[in-house]
């Protein structure tokens, strides 16, 4: 079985929040004033925030390494040298 990268469940995680808010404000809405104005979300944004989770964090050699779900990872030597300002 092939497992899903971390960034793919990090977004599907947002969607589904997203979508339960949408319900809650939507259910509030009716009860209140009996009208309904929030909209489900209906269109992917151009660019995604990424939340990296714990696990998917290490620091090694002075470098935060992220973790891409593949059993890879990328470096990013400058965000360490940013943290060290």
């Amino acid at each position: 079985m092939r497992s899903i990268p971390k960034s793919i469940q990090a977004l599907a995680q947002q969607l589904d929040a997203n979508l339960k808010t949408a319900t809650r404000l939507r259910q509030q809405e009716l009860a209140e004033s009996g009208q309904i104005t929030t909209q489900y979300p209906y269109h992917t944004p151009t660019f995604q925030t990424l939340i990296w989770k714990n696990p998917a964090l290490q620091w090694q050699d002075g470098s935060l390494r992220l973790s891409n779900g593949r059993n890879a990872s990328a470096s990013s030597a400058w965000v360490s040298r940013l943290l060290n300002r």
